[in-house]
């Protein structure tokens, strides 16, 4: 019944149907392969730029699940070297767990383009600037507050862009 010879063209050849029909086979359409197909259509590539705006949201969200485990007393041995012990910090090691876990979140929906993760990353650069302000007041001179200012006053820009913004369907024209 054509043997492996078969199998080889079924898998390899373009015309699969005439291949299952030749061997007394009906083609298969499963569920399975329906969503992957559907998914594959919605599936969108992000911006570079947002994509690294996630990754660096992820990486934040690790650092404050660590840090909020070390608040609340967990032992975390040579991972993240020698750091000192917290005494009666539990409430602020568990609202770190949970800040780290809603950047964690943050950086995937950054990733998968949801308008929710546009307006959270807007919203953050948002109190970054309000800190860079009073940072500005409290260090007159020192330029500090300007310095700490330039990284969310360029997120805020990019995040307006008609390209972003058309990204993530919260307006905006994409560019021809």
């Amino acid at each position: 019944m054509g043997g492996s010879g078969a199998v080889a063209r079924m898998v390899t050849g373009g015309a699969r149907s005439a291949v299952f029909w030749r061997i007394g086979l009906t083609p298969l359409r499963s569920p399975a392969s329906n969503i992957v197909r559907e998914v594959a259509e919605f599936m969108r590539n992000p911006p570079i730029l947002i994509s690294v705006l996630g990754f660096f949201a992820v990486a934040a969200g690790f650092v404050w699940i660590m840090v909020g485990l070390r608040a609340i007393g967990v032992e975390l041995g040579d991972i993240v070297g020698d750091l000192p012990a917290y005494d009666n910090v539990g409430i602020w090691g568990i609202l770190a767990l949970v800040v780290g876990v809603a950047w964690i979140f943050a950086g995937l929906g950054l990733w998968a383009l949801q308008s929710w993760a546009w307006m959270f990353a807007a919203i953050v650069a948002v109190f970054a600037l309000v800190n860079a302000f009073f940072l500005m007041v409290a260090y007159a001179g020192s330029g500090a507050g300007l310095a700490q200012a330039l990284m969310p006053a360029l997120i805020l820009w990019y995040l307006n862009t008609d390209e972003v913004k058309a990204a993530f369907g919260t307006g905006g024209q994409p560019q021809a």
